[in-house]
């Protein structure tokens, strides 16, 4: 079976989701969830039905030093483990993600103040065209 992977730019508040097409050639952002709401699993669940996804690629924090975000990432991660045992979960260096996503939108006039929901997709999106690139070699 084919891999049909979602990139994930885990956040406390907001969760950015992408998706790789098939063969892998390039990623789309899918949309931005809400990780604090009681809906945020139900939503997951449903896009994950929708795209006929099978894989993780969660963005994780590369640093010398261990913080509370990387707890987080770890505690998300398994989380997915106990929500879709059967999906192999890998992880991805996500930084400065969120800076490039956040060029990307000001150049092209997507950039509302106030609104960066659509960062998170678009840094999610970022770090799925990372993976496609390195592995693409």
């Amino acid at each position: 079976m084919k891999k049909r992977l979602l990139g994930i730019d885990f956040g406390k508040k907001h969760t950015g989701l992408a998706v790789a097409d098939y063969p892998g050639l390039t990623a789309k952002p899918l949309a931005t969830l809400r990780y604090d709401s009681p809906r945020f699993w139900i939503e997951l669940e449903r896009i994950i039905a929708d795209e006929n996804i099978n894989a993780f690629l969660v963005g994780y924090p590369e640093s010398e030093v261990h913080g509370e975000i990387h707890d987080s990432v770890e505690r998300f991660i398994r989380e997915l483990k106990d929500h879709f045992p059967l999906f192999d979960i890998e992880t991805l260096d996500e930084s400065y993600t969120s800076i490039e996503a956040d060029i990307m939108l000001h150049e092209t006039g997507q950039f509302k103040k106030g609104k960066r929901t659509g960062q998170h997709s678009q840094a999610a999106k970022i770090l799925l065209l990372r993976y496609l690139n390195k592995n693409s070699s």
